[in-house]
Formats: structure tokens, sequence, C-alpha cells
């Protein structure tokens, strides 16, 4: 079964000053659901936004499970591209990253959320 087990809003500094980080921890359990269960995600996303202060610009997804970071990310690109709201929020973020681990916490892959061309650095790049 694939869920959302954490969604928090955190204040993070780094060398270009603090802003507002959201973080989102899911589990993905079900390979053939996962990319129906993307859009689940991306509807909490949008809803966790509107309730965040307004300098939230960073995004984080990690995701344990079988779906690869890179498809994650494709996925959501292709929801945003149909989703006003989506877009919109996501037109606020920075960063936006998305980073698969293993059961054992090791990273297997990552990819960005943001749209081809703008030109922004990794999270882990702001620390």
């Amino acid at each position: 079964m694939n869920s959302i087990t954490q969604i928090k809003t955190v204040v993070a500094g780094g060398s270009e000053g603090q802003t507002t980080a959201m973080m989102i921890a899911v589990n993905i359990d079900d390979a053939a659901t996962a990319e129906d269960f993307v859009s689940q995600v991306a509807e909490q996303f949008k809803l966790h936004r509107k309730m965040a202060p307004p300098s939230t610009s960073m995004l984080l997804i990690t995701l344990t499970g079988g779906l690869a970071a890179e498809r994650f990310a494709a996925r959501w690109k292709e929801l945003a591209t149909r989703d006003d709201a989506m877009r919109s929020c996501m037109s606020q973020m920075r960063v936006a990253d998305v980073a698969q681990n293993s059961a054992n916490g090791r990273q297997v892959s990552n990819a960005s959320l943001l749209a081809p061309g703008t030109g922004r650095k990794p999270w882990w790049k702001f620390w």
C-alpha cells in the first residue's frame, strides 16, 4: 500500500539566508498504483502549500519504495502542466527535489521536480 507518512514545514537557513521548506515523506509499496499515487501526493502538496508561510520556497519529497525518483519527477511535472494551481505552487519554489531511498535509508536516486530550464540549485547545495 502506498502512503504519505509525513508532511511538515520547517525553517531552513543556509548561505542565501533563511527560508521555509516543505518536506513530504512517502512510501511506495505498490508499484502497480505508484503513478496514480503521485497525483494524491500532489493534491496534499497543494493543500499544505496553501497553509504554509508565504516564504516557502523549497520542497523535498523523500520516497521509499520501488518508484525511481526520475519516474516520480516525470509524473509530477506531467501533473503540473495540466493543473494551474499546482503550476502556481511550483512556480514559487526555488528548489524542489525528490529523493528515492532504500529501506535502510541509502539514497538510490534523485531528480528535480522543477520544469526544465529553471536553473535552480539542488537542495543539498544550499547547506
